[in-house]
């Protein structure tokens, strides 16, 4: 039996998939990783750790597969911008910065006098940030010179992985576009990015496209992977491109809505829409050639779950930390009691489009002694709900109407979300049958790579039946109204945040 084996490598978990050819799973397997936090903004990973959890999926997948099975390819679906610099054995020099890591927030102004930030999107099409790569780089360069001069490459976690899964550090279009120093249009590395941080392209790995056949599996890796034979490694996307294709939005206005530890909406365009503004998308290629995306993020809100999760639920849904599949099917069959709006209570999210408005900080509204651990529960789900309504609506100053939307990740499973996202936002809200988007997405790439099938035809085409959830009309109305109620009552919680930082 011929397979393909798609990685997801996550912020917080490495997942492995092996697919046969109609989009059967066929082998899965999980490990969480550490995301260590050092102090304030300052959050690192180990590199060898992810690797380590690379390998060991991949031979737990192997494993269940069984012995008649044929793996064709590897691709890999990524976080991006967490940046790894190695030495030129490719060994790491320190642990990697984060995507959420902000400490080069401290090099920003001088970055600022060098690069023009509105340049520095039109190329990259993202926003300097102190989280980019380019301003990491520029950390290291003031504040740890000897690992910046001792860095054969700077990496980020994906060409991490594909440098040890081939021997070559490779990147990919939509994750290179993250790091703020590639420039998506012309598609080469940024040389005026380069000469603000004092370096050459050659520090970098080369960029190819999405589902290009870069080269064999190295022998001593397929070994310990549990592989036999020839086994080829595609390139792979940035997490989102490659769940938009792994979920099917591979078509012009189509929209994605990924729920993980940031929610993502990503509207699939047939070029770059850059947009102005305050609301302005970040823009990168897609997973599918020819194809573009723009992309805006609540980062963190999911963390605003698993608080709640573990506080909260802990004791009624026998669970710990990292174990938490209990308890979510507990919260699932108590929201169905609690109507909406909670009963008065109203839930600020962590995180978020609007994060550092309220310095991070999350709020329960309202809440007094009649209300249950399951009202909690709902004020969550809606909060961040009124969240993502927010963030849709701005992007219509973008010229990038969301009419409807296509629903992956842990929210995705839930049988409550789906609904309250429909009713809140007011939009149908379509829940594909295959969740995880992301490493079937990286298997699509393999699979195209080899020349086996195009995008909208390989592993099944859709990937099943899915689930569709139109707004209910009388629901809708309600949360009209509560959303009113949430926008109001934020402004005083976020006045309030703001005198108290003061």
């Amino acid at each position: 039996m011929d397979l393909l084996m798609g990685i997801d490598v996550g912020t917080t978990r490495v997942k492995t998939l092996l697919f046969d050819l109609e989009g059967t799973i066929v082998g899965q397997a999980g490990q969480n990783c550490t995301l260590n936090r050092l102090g304030e903004g300052c959050l690192e990973q180990d590199p060898e750790e992810l690797w380590r959890a690379v390998v060991n999926t991949a031979r737990q997948a192997v494993n269940q597969a069984g012995p008649d099975s044929r793996v064709l390819g590897i691709s890999l679906s990524s976080q991006a911008g967490a940046l790894a610099p190695v030495d030129d054995a490719g060994q790491p020099l320190r642990m990697a910065f984060a995507w959420m890591d902000g400490r080069a927030a401290a090099v920003l102004d001088a970055l600022r006098d060098a690069l023009d930030p509105d340049e520095v999107r039109r190329w990259s099409g993202w926003r300097l940030s102190g989280g980019s790569v380019l301003a990491h780089i520029g950390w290291l360069r003031r504040f740890e010179p000897a690992t910046y001069e001792a860095a054969r490459y700077f990496l980020q976690v994906n060409d991490y992985v594909l440098y040890r899964l081939t021997g070559t550090p490779w990147q990919d279009p939509s994750s290179a576009g993250y790091s703020t120093l590639y420039n998506i249009v012309e598609s080469r590395w940024e040389p005026r990015a380069l000469a603000a941080l004092g370096i050459s392209d050659g520090r970098l790995p080369a960029v190819e496209p999405s589902g290009q056949r870069l080269a064999m599996l190295k022998p001593e890796v397929a070994r310990a992977m549990g592989l036999d034979g020839e086994v080829w490694v595609m390139n792979g996307a940035h997490d989102q491109y490659a769940a938009a294709l792994g979920a099917g939005v591979i078509q012009p206005g189509q929209v994605l809505l990924s729920c993980g530890t940031a929610w993502v909406i990503l509207v699939t365009t047939d070029g770059p829409a850059w947009g102005d503004g305050t609301n302005a998308m970040a823009v990168s290629r897609h997973a599918v050639p020819e194809l573009w995306g723009a992309l805006r993020s609540m980062g963190g809100v999911g963390t605003t779950v698993e608080w709640y999760v573990d506080t909260i639920l802990a004791p009624y849904g026998g669970h710990t930390a990292g174990s938490r599949g209990g308890a979510f099917a507990f919260m699932d069959q108590e929201l169905g009691n609690i109507p909406p709006g909670a009963n008065g209570l109203c839930c600020f999210p962590l995180g978020g489009a609007r994060g550092r408005e309220t310095a991070g900080q999350s709020a329960l509204w309202g809440l007094t002694a009649r209300h249950s651990q399951a009202d909690i529960g709902r004020a969550v789900l809606e909060g961040i709900a009124f969240e993502l309504r927010r963030l849709i609506e701005g992007t219509h100053s973008e010229r990038l109407p969301i009419d409807s939307l296509v629903m992956v990740g842990g929210a995705a499973q839930s049988a409550w979300w789906p609904q309250i996202v429909a009713d809140v936002t007011g939009r149908p809200v379509t829940v594909p049958a295959v969740q995880e988007a992301g490493a079937r997405g990286a298997a699509l790439l393999a699979g195209m790579g080899l020349g086996l099938f195009a995008a909208s035809e390989g592993l099944g085409g859709s990937g099943g039946e899915s689930r569709t959830f139109e707004p209910q009309p009388d629901v809708a109305r309600v949360y009209d109204g509560l959303y009113t109620r949430y926008e109001q009552a934020f402004g005083a919680f976020r006045d309030a945040v703001t005198r108290t930082d003061n």
